[in-house]
């Protein structure tokens, strides 16, 4: 089941070394993962993931915030090409450092209040 791929992304994550996270958003096999009540989750930041994850069809985002995602963004698509944009692209043309867009802050504000 498990790829060098795979394997390979997963350990790129910061988090890789301490991590004992049962479904980790960066393992093309999540899906197929169990996770049980009181089990560590993932730490790694959003934009980590989307950066590892890019070619994932998650992209590196855990099932509740890409719902999110979807539901404030109206389509799969559009989420894909926000965080990509946001994370992937932005991170390289900044050397890492991402600048605030008002879209993903006005989507920030409306996930915190959520999320409460």
């Amino acid at each position: 089941m498990e790829t060098p791929e795979n394997t390979a992304r997963m350990e790129q994550c910061p988090s890789f070394e301490g991590c004992s996270a049962p479904k980790c958003p960066l393992d093309q096999f999540m899906t197929q993962r169990f996770y049980y009540l009181g089990e560590p989750k993932c730490v790694a930041n959003l934009s980590t993931r989307v950066r590892l994850g890019k070619d994932l069809p998650n992209l590196g985002v855990l099932p509740r915030q890409l719902n999110g995602f979807v539901r404030f963004y109206g389509s799969i698509d559009k989420v894909k090409e926000v965080l990509l944009t946001r994370f992937v692209i932005a991170s390289v043309e900044n050397k890492g450092q991402v600048d605030g867009s008002e879209d993903y802050t006005r989507f920030c504000k409306h996930t915190e209040a959520f999320f409460k």
